[in-house]
């Protein structure tokens, strides 16, 4: 396992699960999600995913790339393209 790599957002669920359930176990109310760049992702696609959850409050979420066209059609495919033969490379 190397620390900090994803190979799939739904790997970030289980925590985000037992997190709700402890807060939960101490009295919660309601559960609100507030996920700020990559977390807005994250939350985002766990409400909609797994549920559970009262709201969701996004700062700044990460949706998509926002880049110049020679960034978005070559230089992001080219780099998807690489981290697929080697998920674990430095670029």
């Amino acid at each position: 396992k190397t620390d900090f790599y994803m190979s799939d957002i739904a790997d970030y669920y289980p925590e985000i699960t037992k997190t709700i359930e402890y807060a939960k176990s101490l009295g919660a109310l309601k559960i609100v999600l507030l996920g700020h760049s990559q977390g807005g992702l994250i939350t985002s696609l766990y409400a909609k995913d797994i549920g559970g959850i009262d709201a969701l409050v996004l700062n700044s979420p990460f949706f998509g790339f926002y880049t110049s066209w020679v960034n978005k059609y070559i230089a992001l495919p080219v780099v998807g393209l690489l981290s697929h033969f080697n998920p674990h490379g430095v670029m």
